[in-house]
């Protein structure tokens, strides 16, 4: 990469912290917790539904707890809030790092300042990056939980740079999501890298990221 740089920042759901995997383990855990007369097979498939009506992490949890039972045909299911403090208490017990996540913030840890952005509640978020034990590596890690400002919105991104101390046109911004996490940094100014996971494109977008990657370890030795 011919630009120069200061500090390389990065999202976490579905880029550092593998979610797919993660969110995967936590429902068959529900699955068997609350079914525990049923065949493996049907813990598979009560896991994929819970999977699928999670929208990839999108979905508001306390509504989709809401909507579990129903959806499951669960008679005598718990309330909702018991669901709710299950996910909160067990889901970041199963955060798991992406592959080539360690590498490639060991390599960036050695020439850049580091910093983390993450959309989502201030105690799952922060006990999922303290389950990773990645906390230490960075020099600003922004919850929106913490700070009351999500991505897109151009703030939060300022705000982690401005704890780094780094100008925007010095940063680099690593994440998946198009709108949240490339738009968003994009109108901050800083130079971007789209992980591409699980989110399409948007079209809508002008963001241009600097480059496209499915696998972080192809970002070694670029940056």
């Amino acid at each position: 990469m011919k630009r120069k740089l200061d500090a390389v920042l990065f999202d976490l759901d579905n880029t550092l912290l593998d979610r797919d995997r993660s969110f995967g383990v936590f429902a068959e855990m529900l699955a068997r917790h609350y079914f525990p007369g049923e065949t493996p097979e049907r813990h598979r498939f009560i896991a994929g539904q819970l999977r699928a009506a999670d929208m990839d992490g999108y979905k508001d949890k306390h509504e989709l707890f809401r909507e579990l039972p129903d959806m499951l045909s669960w008679a005598g299911a718990p309330a909702a809030d018991e669901l709710f403090a299950f996910y909160s208490r067990h889901y970041p017990e199963q955060a798991t790092l992406m592959e080539a996540a360690e590498e490639l913030l060991d390599y960036c840890g050695e020439r850049y300042k580091l910093g983390l952005i993450t959309n989502g509640g201030s105690d799952v978020q922060n006990r999922k990056i303290d389950r990773l034990g990645i906390r230490a590596r960075f020099g600003a890690v922004v919850v929106s939980g913490d700070v009351g400002i999500r991505k897109p919105d151009p703030a939060i991104f300022r705000l982690a740079l401005s704890r780094l101390d780094v100008l925007p046109e010095r940063a680099l911004y690593i994440g998946d999501h198009p709108r949240n996490d490339m738009a968003g940094a994009c109108e901050a100014g800083l130079h971007t890298v789209w992980f591409e996971r699980n989110q399409p494109w948007d079209d809508a977008i002008s963001a241009v990221p600097l480059r496209e990657t499915k696998s972080l370890r192809e970002l070694i030795g670029w940056l």
